[in-house]
């Protein structure tokens, strides 16, 4: 019997496309987080080593709202529009668009990636594309290890057990 185009003969192997985002009913409400790690450690950490930045993205942010504790000028994207809708009316610059695509726009000192199931080449063309003085990143989905593949970039500190910060060579 010959499979129809809905199923998988055995030994066979089909990709299926890539959703990016699963939508959320319009009326799921988001509450925006600050985890207690960042807050308490790891931006203050940052700041201590690397002084206040002025102009700070991050892409993938979801309902993540603590870089605005500590810099004036966030921009925050994500795919989810239920967190968009949240950072928006929190007050906070927020765009409802891929990261792998958004054009920025203008100078980025910092580029903030925690969790952002981006793989190596999206990772080295976002950071390249931007083009930050700074990354700073966890290594969660191996964004660390996409870094230290980035020539343009070496490991300057390491903030608490599980955060990096990558600076540009000059």
């Amino acid at each position: 019997m010959k499979p129809s185009s809905q199923e998988i003969a055995p030994g066979t192997w089909r990709e299926e496309p890539f959703i990016a985002h699963l939508p959320l009913k319009e009326d799921k409400k988001i509450e925006l987080e600050r985890p207690k790690i960042l807050v308490e450690k790891v931006y203050p950490q940052f700041i201590e080593q690397f002084g206040p930045q002025t102009w700070v993205y991050y892409p993938c942010s979801g309902a993540d709202a603590s870089p605005s504790l500590f810099f004036r000028n966030v921009i925050y994207t994500d795919t989810n529009p239920a967190v968009i809708t949240a950072l928006h009316n929190a007050g906070f610059k927020a765009y409802p668009v891929n990261a792998c695509v958004f054009d920025i726009q203008g100078v980025t000192d910092l580029i903030i990636l925690f969790n952002p199931q981006l793989n190596n080449p999206e990772v080295k063309g976002l950071v390249q594309r931007v083009n930050p003085s700074l990354v700073l990143c966890n290594n969660y989905h191996h964004t660390a290890d996409h870094m230290q593949r980035i020539r343009e970039y070496e490991c300057k500190a390491r903030i608490e057990k599980n955060y990096f910060v990558f600076k540009k060579k000059r």
